[in-house]
Order: structure tokens, then C-alpha cells, then sequence
């Protein structure tokens, strides 16, 4: 496995967590959003019992790259699989810049 293969999942009961390696450009849009549930310095990173679901859920959704996905017990909160687009995607592709595989961002309106 390739080290940008990596996929990691946290989970509170609720909601699950998916974090993609390969995906993530290292914005800190996570970890300065809700500090309590996402600390680089920390092993785990990830401690998605630290905040309330919604709250997670909601710092999940301002990931600029999709590195940061989530599946939900609760279907209302609109949980996606990783990789798949966000429910606020439209026409169901994500929106903004984001990482091209070893090259350089691609960004779409």
C-alpha cells in the first residue's frame, strides 16, 4: 500500500470519521476549527468524542480537499461515503480547489 493510500477511520457510535491521506493538503482548516476533536500532535489525531456529532459533522463539511469525510447513523445529518461528494455539492462535484495526484491544484467554479 502506498503510503497516499492511506485511510483512517474514528467513530463515537453516531458518526464514523474518515480521514484519506492522500487527499489531504494540510490546510488546518480542521484542527483550527475544532482543536478539542482534531490535533495533529495528538495519536490518535482524531478523538470524534470530544465534540458534539453535529459539531464534528459541521467541521467535517469545511475540509477544502474531501481528505475529512463522514458516514452517519442518522441519515438527516446527510452522511457521505468517503470520497463521494459532500451533500452540498450541487451537481454532485465538489467545488473549489483541491489537490491534483503528485501535481499541482486544480481548482473548478
Amino acid at each position: 500500500m502506498a503510503s497516499d493510500d492511506v485511510t483512517r477511520t474514528y467513530s463515537n457510535g453516531e458518526i464514523t470519521v474518515i480521514w484519506r491521506r492522500g487527499l489531504c493538503i494540510h490546510s488546518t482548516e480542521c484542527f483550527q476549527g475544532l482543536p478539542a476533536v482534531f490535533d495533529p500532535r495528538r495519536r490518535p489525531w482524531v478523538d470524534v468524542t470530544a465534540a458534539p456529532s453535529d459539531a464534528v459533522v459541521a467541521q467535517v463539511r469545511q475540509c477544502p480537499s474531501g481528505a475529512l469525510s463522514f458516514v452517519d447513523a442518522e441519515p438527516a445529518r446527510g452522511g457521505t461515503m468517503p470520497g463521494g461528494p459532500g451533500p452540498d455539492a450541487g451537481d454532485g462535484a465538489r467545488q473549489g480547489a483541491r489537490p491534483a495526484r503528485r501535481g499541482p491544484r486544480r481548482t473548478s467554479a
